[in-house]
């Protein structure tokens, strides 16, 4: 994505996420979101956001545990990005029954 290796170079020159914000005309969250998303921890508050949220915990209940709002403890964590193909749903497989046999028929 070349959204992400922009944040990321500009960051390994300017080492703030405001400058690199300023820096590439991303927003602070869009910076925070992909740094933390690359293995950047850049503070200790993201720190233990992190180590929270790996202990099972929630955005809402970290962000209630340590009076923050919910989208500044979104921000500080990682974008996870499930496997593709994995945990279809029920209507996607229903869709792509129909597809397969559409095709089928077309051939």
């Amino acid at each position: 994505m070349e959204s992400e290796k922009r944040i990321l170079e500009s960051y390994k020159i300017l080492q703030s996420v405001k400058a690199t914000a300023k820096d590439t005309g991303y927003s602070w969250n869009r910076v925070l979101k992909t740094l933390s998303s690359n293995g950047y921890i850049l503070s200790e508050t993201h720190s233990e956001i992190l180590n929270k949220f790996k202990a099972g915990r929630s955005a809402g209940d970290i962000a209630k545990e340590m009076n923050l709002n919910i989208k500044t403890v979104q921000s500080y964590l990682p974008r996870i990005r499930p496997v593709y193909g994995e945990n279809i749903s029920e209507n996607a497989l229903r869709i792509k029954r129909s597809r397969e046999k559409r095709k089928s028929h077309n051939i």
